[in-house]
Order: structure tokens, then C-alpha cells, then sequence
């Protein structure tokens, strides 16, 4: 642009019996001009991000509009599909869905393997579980 913008005005110097310097001023004036709109319009695009992030941050949605916590069972559900949200990783603002899974171990007083429904979250970071119900589907 800057090139396109010196060359139009060596043109117009010809034509209009400018010197040298004049030219040389002209683009200068030029090179001035659109550093200067430049700056505004980024001026401009910079205030407007601002003003939509303070906006954003003034008014930050809700967990509990989209989840409700199941405190008997200390994991979240999703209001419209009903889907099950591990609550550690929800704190942390990862959400993740639990899966249904079955921990199996030992049980040393009994001194035998037994296995337990669970629903087990997703994330290796976190790999925690909660207690699932018969009726869970």
C-alpha cells in the first residue's frame, strides 16, 4: 500500500510539475495518514473488546442455570438430558461426563473379591467415582 501510495503520488508529481522534496512530503503525509487511521481503527476494535469482556464479566452465566448438584450423591446432572457431570472436575471448570462402570476389589474383612456399580469419570486426571443406584440408567 505504502508502495502503491508513493508511486501514485511520483505520478501526480509529474503531472502536476512537483519536485523531488514535494513528492518526498507527499509521501510522508501519506505514510502519516495511514499509521494514523491505523491506530484509530485498532484504538477502536481494542475499546470494543474491552467493553464486551467487562460486559461478560459482569453478567457470568450460572452453573446452577444449566446443572442442579445431587447433594445425596455429590455429582452434578444436566437440567435438559439429564447427563451426570463429575463435580471435582466441574470445580476445577472441565466438565465431564460420568460413565457407568463397576469397581471391583478386595474385601479384606470378608476376605473375598466383590464388585460394585459406580459411575466413573471420564478424565484420566481425575478417574473419580460415585456411588450409582439400581434404578440409575
Amino acid at each position: 500500500m505504502l508502495l502503491a501510495g508513493g508511486a501514485t503520488a511520483a505520478w501526480w508529481g509529474s503531472h502536476l510539475s512537483l519536485s523531488g522534496s514535494q513528492i518526498s512530503s507527499i509521501r510522508y503525509w501519506m505514510l502519516f495518514a495511514g499509521m494514523a487511521v491505523l491506530v484509530v481503527v485498532l484504538s477502536i476494535v481494542i475499546y470494543r473488546t474491552q467493553q464486551k469482556l467487562r460486559e461478560a464479566l459482569a453478567h457470568p452465566p450460572k452453573l446452577s442455570d444449566d446443572y442442579t448438584f445431587l447433594t445425596e450423591r455429590g455429582f452434578w446432572v444436566h437440567n435438559q438430558n439429564g447427563s451426570r457431570v463429575c463435580a471435582n472436575c466441574m470445580a476445577s471448570g472441565v466438565i465431564t461426563p460420568l460413565a457407568m462402570a463397576t469397581l471391583r476389589g478386595y474385601n479384606y474383612e470378608a476376605g473375598d473379591f466383590h464388585s460394585a456399580p459406580i459411575w466413573r469419570c471420564g478424565r484420566k486426571l481425575c478417574n473419580a467415582h460415585y456411588r450409582r443406584l439400581p434404578n440409575d440408567k
